[in-house]
C-alpha cells in the first residue's frame, strides 16, 4: 500500500474504486485475442498490450492495415511500432500536442496532420 493509498483510507475511511482494464485486439469477423487487468499497479499500460496483441498478430502471418485506438495509445514507442510496421493509425491526438519530433517522427507527422484539418 502507499503512502497516498493510506491517506485516503484513513481520512476517508474507504479504500479506492477497484476497477477493470480490458483490451481487445478483434477483426470485424471475430475476436483475436483479449486482456483483462484488475487492480494490478505493476501491470503493463495499454499500449504496451497493444504492441504485445499485434506483434503476435503479425508472427502468426497476420496482415494489418489499420489500428484504431482512443487517446490512451498517444505514445511515441506505439507510433514508432506502427511505422516499423508499416501499420496506419487512427489514434486521437491531444488539440494541444507538441509538433517536434522528440523520438517519434511519425507521432510527428500525426499530430501536423491533425492542426492542419484543424480538430
Amino acid at each position: 500500500m502507499t503512502n497516498s493509498e493510506e491517506c485516503f483510507q484513513n481520512r476517508y475511511g474507504k479504500s479506492r474504486r477497484k476497477f477493470a482494464r480490458v483490451a481487445i485486439t478483434a477483426t470485424k469477423d471475430e475476436i483475436l485475442d483479449v486482456a483483462v487487468v484488475v487492480n494490478e499497479k505493476d501491470s503493463l499500460p495499454e499500449p504496451e498490450i497493444a504492441e504485445k496483441h499485434i506483434a503476435s498478430i503479425i508472427k502468426s502471418g497476420g496482415n494489418i492495415v489499420k489500428s484504431y485506438n482512443d487517446s490512451a495509445f498517444n505514445t511515441k514507442k506505439l507510433f514508432n511500432f506502427f511505422e516499423k510496421n508499416n501499420i496506419k493509425s487512427a489514434i486521437r491526438i491531444r488539440s494541444d500536442a507538441s509538433t517536434k519530433v522528440r523520438g517519434s517522427f511519425r507521432r510527428k507527422k500525426e499530430v501536423l496532420k491533425f492542426k492542419k484539418a484543424g480538430c
